[in-house]
């Protein structure tokens, strides 16, 4: 039998760019872990799955749009394959 990599989890960030906003879409930097740990925050302030947003694979649809100077933030867990 061939040995196999383990799986590493670690918490990836993603900030939006400025040139992002306003949008209602905001692309994630990596495939967060299924039934991981996600946080999106707006301004600082937690953000409700199914309230104030969905997330479907490396996209997070907001049920809003956000404005010209607001912050976007998504915290969550991924997971890479160690060498």
């Amino acid at each position: 039998m061939t040995p196999t990599t383990p799986a590493v989890p670690y918490l990836n960030e993603d900030a939006s760019p400025t040139g992002m906003l306003p949008t209602s879409v905001f692309p994630l930097t990596q495939s967060p872990q299924y039934g991981g740990l996600f946080w999106l925050f707006l301004n600082g302030q937690l953000q409700i799955p199914g309230l104030h947003y969905v997330l479907s694979q490396r996209m997070v649809t907001l049920f809003f749009t956000t404005q010209l100077g607001d912050n976007l933030y998504a915290l969550y867990e991924a997971v890479t394959v160690s060498s």
